[in-house]
């Protein structure tokens, strides 16, 4: 770097993990070989996000794309503010640190998030601007998690079960074989980060052939909101990403037998950290959460069967805490029950 030896930026207490609402806090630091001529030494708050995709190829590929910004703030924390007039300033030998702190809104900011075709980010920005010279920049990002209150209350009523859904495909053929049923419970339906979901069971069956292995999939699907425009008009198009977030292998059975699984065979997943579902705040982006369950056998390829809503906190109030533990006592749980025929 010359004359600049370091040029970081470092939060209090290692801390870059915020709820919408807190203060930032940290600290810049600049160290200098020997003394330093600049405009000024500014810091940037930039909260955005940003989508993007192709469709096509050649001179007919056309561009998806769509940006918000939730907020864009610069303070001066040496010398001249941007587009200040006045003599640059001088940054004597050493080394030197600046606090700051930026408050960050209560509302209005969606939850970090990085997707195959889009993201939600928040970063700090240090440019030290020098007239006619190559200016030193340095970046780091934080993540925000919204508080979700509209959530937690909507994730509230989804801890009373499921309506019994049912499901069956049939081959083109007449067959002499019975079906395979599965029916499949969670023991609720909203999680948060770090919690068991543990999902309960019965597989019967009675085909003509086995039944390898069930699997559970957490999957979340964004979907991505893009414009593109022209002269003469603007499109707006749609596109979904899934993302295998977990999955856990559950035991199979034999053609005319029946399996009840639990946790005790293999049937529990732990969530990993996940921004909530719906990204609100965030109108180019959307985020839901289910549950899949696919079941393999012997001489077909693996079949998704059940597709479960499932809903996802940043964290779970003490009401909510109560409320979840009384509806598991009381035995409320999802059920979903498929049947298909060979």
């Amino acid at each position: 770097m010359g004359k600049l030896q370091q040029f970081s930026i470092t939060f209090d207490e290692s801390k870059d993990v915020f709820w919408a609402g807190e203060c930032v806090k940290g600290h810049v630091v600049v160290q200098a070989a020997e003394d330093m001529k600049m405009k000024g030494l500014w810091l940037l708050f930039y909260g955005h996000s940003h989508v993007e995709w192709e469709r096509g190829s050649g001179d007919d590929t056309i561009t998806y794309k769509a940006t918000e910004t939730y907020f864009h703030h610069e303070v001066t924390l040496f010398g001249k503010a941007r587009g200040q007039t006045g003599d640059s300033v001088v940054l004597p030998t050493g080394r030197h640190v600046f606090p700051f702190q930026y408050q960050l809104l209560a509302e209005g900011l969606p939850s970090s998030f990085e997707g195959k075709h889009g993201y939600v980010r928040y970063i700090i920005k240090g440019t030290i601007y020098r007239p006619w010279k190559f200016d030193h920049t340095t970046k780091t990002a934080f993540t925000i998690l919204d508080k979700s209150n509209e959530v937690l209350q909507e994730g509230l009523n989804r801890t009373h079960p499921h309506d019994l859904a049912q499901a069956s495909t049939t081959p083109g053929c007449l067959c002499k074989s019975g079906p395979v049923e599965l029916q499949v419970q969670p023991d609720r339906s909203v999680y948060c980060p770090g919690e068991v979901m543990v999902i309960t069971g019965n597989l019967n069956n009675d085909s003509g052939d086995d039944v390898t292995s069930v699997e559970a999939r957490l999957v979340q699907i964004a979907t991505f909101h893009g414009n593109y425009s022209t002269f003469l008009q603007e499109k707006t198009k749609t596109i979904d990403a899934k993302n295998i977030v977990q999955r856990v292998r559950i035991s199979g059975c034999k053609r005319g037998q029946s399996l009840a699984f639990s946790s005790s065979n293999g049937a529990a997943l732990r969530v990993p950290p996940l921004p909530p579902p719906s990204l609100r705040f965030c109108k180019i982006i959307d985020i839901k959460y289910q549950l899949d369950d696919l079941q393999s056998s012997t001489n077909q390829q693996p079949k998704s069967l059940l597709h479960l809503t499932l809903a996802f906190l940043s964290r779970l109030p003490r009401h909510m805490q109560k409320a979840s533990t009384e509806s598991a006592a009381s035995g409320t749980q999802t059920t979903r029950t498929t049947r298909w025929v060979r």
